[in-house]
């Protein structure tokens, strides 16, 4: 019984060391960052992970740009939302999911853009990455 109880324990740390990984806030600048990735990139990422990643602008009043490229997940089960604004109440601005070849950026309309990667218990594949910078000015309504 005692081994059992280590081994669930190992496990647990396992996986929150992975979503550890995964949690960070950014702040733009005027030029790219360094890639930010899924864990274990360019190898599969791990199952159950639920990763959270903000951008905020370094300059008020400036919007952020993420540039993704190589996305690779689960089509039905592995999905990433990118949200307008710091926070998980924001307007989802794309949701990515399954294979995306080409490089795309997505623009916050606020000075903050919130994202969030979900994969579930079984099918992994490589992830993504991306980069971030400052944009325009930003657009207020």
């Amino acid at each position: 019984m005692l081994r059992i109880g280590t081994l669930l324990l190992i496990v647990i740390a396992f996986a929150g060391s992975a979503n550890a990984q995964c949690t960070a806030t950014f702040s733009a600048g005027a030029t790219y960052s360094p890639a930010i990735t899924t864990p274990n990139w360019p190898n599969n990422y791990p199952n159950n992970l639920q990763c959270t990643w903000i951008v905020h602008s370094s300059v008020a009043g400036r919007q952020v740009q993420v540039q993704f490229s190589a996305v690779a997940t689960e089509i039905c089960c592995d999905v990433a939302e990118i949200r307008d604004g710091g926070s998980s109440s924001g307007q989802i601005l794309h949701t990515l999911r399954g294979n995306v070849l080409s490089t795309f950026l997505i623009a916050s309309n606020f000075g903050s853009l919130y994202i969030t990667f979900v994969s579930d218990h079984s099918v992994t594949a490589k992830g993504f990455r991306f980069q971030y910078k400052l944009g325009k000015n930003a657009i207020f309504y």
